[in-house]
């Protein structure tokens, strides 16, 4: 029999009580597959339209994987877009250290 009174005794028959907090979706990424997915959503900016392209959101990391990839295709001006960010990053960094 059910005592209506006790609120401590769980009933097999009822769902447990919900936790707290955001319910787990199971798509939950570890940080290096975070990161590697990062570098292709740069990567995928960069392929798609260069006039288009913000190089300053760009990571340094996917300027440089993309480099040897503009210059196999014979992309020229995606060549000299890249080579002008990266000289820019590397001399806005040489003013910051001098």
């Amino acid at each position: 029999m059910i005592d209506a009174n006790d609120n401590f005794t769980m009933d097999a028959f009822t769902e447990a009580p919900r936790r707290k907090g955001r319910p787990p979706t199971g798509k939950a990424m570890t940080p290096s597959a975070r990161k590697a997915a990062q570098r292709r959503r740069d990567f995928m900016a960069l392929c798609t339209d260069l006039g288009a392209i913000d190089f300053h959101g760009a990571s340094i990391t996917s300027l440089l994987e993309y480099l040897p990839k503009a210059i196999a295709a014979g992309r020229v001006l995606a060549v000299e877009a890249i080579a002008a960010e990266l000289i820019l990053r590397a001399t806005h960094n040489s003013d910051n250290h001098a």
